[in-house]
């Protein structure tokens, strides 16, 4: 009897091969255009309609089947964007009076002799509507990654990788160049220092630092592992660990630090998994040994040479005599002040000067309170917390699911560790800054929640026949 093989439909695979073109634009877009965290940029003229129209090109191509298998996550996206939403809904002026923190402009209201207005939850509706537009890029990604296999998502890493290496590149070139030259893309930028394709140098360190378990994936993820992805790794390394110190960016130097020491977490399963199932393993230990001596080599250089910018400003400034510690007393002061709800996403800039004490007063302003948790909690109140609360629970629930395995015994799941990691990576960068508030960023943190959502290859056979 005559078995009959059934091909993967010539249709899914047209589909799954536009979905991640698409994905792949947006990706590159968002990091060509998407490296600052300002809402008058004029990059996001080009940026945020091409991520609105794959947005809703993703909606419309998004099956049933792709919600099921990921509704937790499609689920949490859509909280995310519910709570801008509900922000700007105009309330009675009679129930909004009663809202914590509102009786500066109740004032202001009556003095002016505006009587009782119409106002929505946000005290600052424009600021909180550029908040839920930002929110555009890192949607767009997730709902067009939702549609995608394993196996194209492994091909994202490459991606990512490949602009990483364009920012890193284009980082030496500025330590090089004139603070003034054209190699910087942002007018409000760190002048001087190695910012990439970024406006600010501590969002540079966290791509580069996030490329480390990235680089550690591609080197040991792959069947037989062999000499060349570890020559490659370590070529890899020669470059991303001495351009984070020439950044400037002390947080950069603490997340490059912790990338490094959960690196055998990442490696040592696949390795042991190889061994186990009888396939090469890199009996070859130079490479690993190359990838250490060279890294270390050239952090030696770099700071002989005067450019670890980073190890100077630890030694230069204490904690205490930085702008973001001096207050978080106010920030605390301003969380109670507008709990429950919340003062508004986006908001910080402007509620910050009501509560400005007259001791901080300086020549530069305060954009964001450089601690996205505490800025999270203030501006988006109870709401935004339960969101963060719910998204950190699911995060330790994936942790204890994908390394209580032991070894990885998949692609697959070798790259959901890899992708939790790089998440770590975000919440512990966004505990001195907010890397995750460019475009870039975004896209960056959304793309390693798909990694980390990777299931084993058994629950991926049926996507994988519908999608290719």
């Amino acid at each position: 009897m005559r078995r009959i093989y059934r091909s993967k439909p010539r249709s899914a695979f047209a589909k799954g091969e536009a979905v991640f073109a698409m994905l792949a634009v947006l990706v590159t877009v968002s990091f060509l255009l998407g490296g600052s965290a300002r809402a008058d940029v004029a990059s996001l003229l080009v940026l945020r309609p091409l991520a609105l129209v794959l947005l809703a090109t993703g909606l419309v191509t998004l099956r049933t089947a792709d919600w099921e298998q990921n509704r937790f996550i499609l689920g949490m996206a859509g909280a995310v964007i519910l709570l801008p939403l509900l922000q700007l809904i105009p309330l009675p002026a009679d129930l909004w009076q009663t809202l914590p923190g509102r009786s500066i402009i109740a004032e202001i209201d009556k003095a002016a002799g505006l009587g009782k207005v119409s106002r929505p939850i946000t005290m600052t509706p424009f600021e909180t509507k550029n908040a839920m537009f930002a929110l555009s890029v890192p949607l767009a990604v997730i709902v067009l990654g939702v549609q995608l296999s394993g196996e194209r998502l492994r091909h994202l890493l490459y991606l990512v990788l490949g602009l990483g290496a364009l920012s890193a590149l284009l980082g030496l070139l500025q330590t090089l160049s004139s603070p003034t030259s054209a190699l910087y893309l942002y007018r409000l930028t760190n002048n001087g220092s190695a910012v990439g394709l970024f406006a600010n140098r501590n969002h540079q360190a966290f791509l580069l630092a996030t490329m480390i378990p990235m680089l550690a994936y591609a080197a040991a993820s792959r069947d037989g592992v062999i000499q060349f992805r570890w020559l490659m790794a370590a070529l890899g390394g020669l470059i991303l660990l001495p351009l984070i110190l020439i950044t400037g960016s002390r947080s950069g130097l603490v997340l490059a630090a912790f990338a490094l020491l959960v690196l055998p977490f990442l490696v040592l399963p696949v390795l042991a998994g190889r061994r186990i199932k009888g396939q090469p393993a890199n009996e070859a230990r130079w490479p690993r040994y190359l990838l250490i001596a060279s890294g270390m080599g050239l952090i030696g250089l770099t700071a002989l040479l005067g450019r670890a910018l980073a190890w100077q400003r630890l030694g230069e400034e204490t904690p205490f005599e930085d702008m973001r510690f001096k207050i978080l007393p106010t920030m605390w002061n301003m969380i109670d002040a507008y709990l429950p709800l919340g003062s508004g996403l986006g908001s910080f800039e402007r509620v910050y000067q009501i509560h400005e004490p007259d001791a901080l007063l300086a020549p530069f302003y305060m954009n964001h309170a450089h601690n996205d948790w505490l800025e999270l909690l203030m501006t988006g109140g109870v709401p935004a917390l339960l969101i963060a609360a719910v998204a950190s629970g699911a995060f330790v629930f994936r942790v204890m699911q994908v390394f209580g395995l032991g070894m990885a015994k998949s692609g697959n799941q070798a790259l959901a560790r890899t992708g939790l990691v790089v998440v770590l990576l975000a919440g512990f960068a966004s505990i001195s800054d907010y890397p995750l508030r460019t475009p870039a960023g975004s896209a960056m943190l959304a793309i390693a929640v798909l990694w980390a959502n990777l299931r084993a290859p058994e629950a991926d056979l049926a996507p994988l026949a519908k999608t290719g």
